[in-house]
């Protein structure tokens, strides 16, 4: 079996499960699903965010024969440090309130608008957080691989709640939506280094914000060693997107 990783300089990989099964009891099922939910190993904090997501000594995460993107940083500007992080992190936070008016952005930063996964309130799901200046060629900000080439069959997306209202309503940085305005996830396949083709998903058009999850056809991808994802809006400045580049994720399947 070849594996197949990122490309990123990393301090550790955090394997969070060595097991994920198939997506049905038939042992011939070649089909996989990434849920975050069947992963009762995953350490949270109270409010349900992941211990290690800024943590700079982790790297991309293994999830069984699933690897996502990650990485953390602490850097130190006017004697003060400040941690990030981009990629995706686990999350059963259920914070779905609207702090525009203090301007508090609290737990949204790893929070769904739906207040869960697709199995609903409290259950898990991956929140990514779209850098763009950490898009590079094969070392992908937002990325999901498996230990073997693959078909990508489907995923889920929502919106991350500091993301829902900072459309919804405005904020320091972006303006508030209006009809023409939107926000979309583009899925792009990846193999032997080449485009294989991409798939497009919107978070907000035609005057709707989405606040469910929603269902992202991956077929036509075709055969892939990986899938980036990448963020595009209507809304933007002179140093690229305004709104927050967050989304959320959900049961991404592939097949063998």
């Amino acid at each position: 079996m070849k594996k197949i990783k990122f490309l990123l300089v990393v301090a550790m990989l955090a394997t969070i499960s060595t097991v994920l099964p198939s997506c049905s009891d038939d042992p011939k099922d070649d089909t996989y699903c990434l849920n975050i939910t069947s992963l009762t190993d995953i350490p949270y904090t109270e409010s349900g965010v992941w211990t290690d997501v800024l943590n700079p000594q982790i790297g991309i995460i293994a999830f069984g024969d699933f690897i996502v993107t990650h990485a953390a940083e602490e850097t130190e500007y006017g004697g003060v440090k400040y941690k990030s992080w981009w990629g995706f992190s686990p999350s059963v936070s259920t914070d779905i309130t609207d702090y525009s008016e203090t301007t508090f952005i609290g737990e949204h930063e790893w929070s769904s608008i739906t207040g869960g996964g697709v199995l609903g309130k409290g259950s898990a799901y991956l929140v990514g957080y779209y850098n763009a200046d950490m898009d590079k060629e094969n070392s992908p900000s937002c990325g999901i691989a498996f230990t073997e080439s693959h078909y990508p069959q489907r995923a889920y997306i929502t919106n991350n709640t500091y993301g829902y209202y900072a459309m919804k309503n405005g904020s320091a940085f972006n303006k508030k939506f209006e009809a023409s305005d939107w926000t979309k996830v583009i899925f792009i396949g990846i193999l032997d280094g080449k485009e294989t083709g991409r798939v497009e998903s919107y978070l907000a058009q035609n005057g709707k914000i989405l606040d469910t999850w929603q269902e992202v056809n991956l077929l036509s991808l075709g055969k892939v060693n990986y899938v980036k994802m990448i963020m595009d809006s209507s809304d933007k400045g002179e140093y690229g997107i305004n709104v927050p580049t967050y989304f959320c994720l959900d049961n991404y399947t592939v097949k063998l």
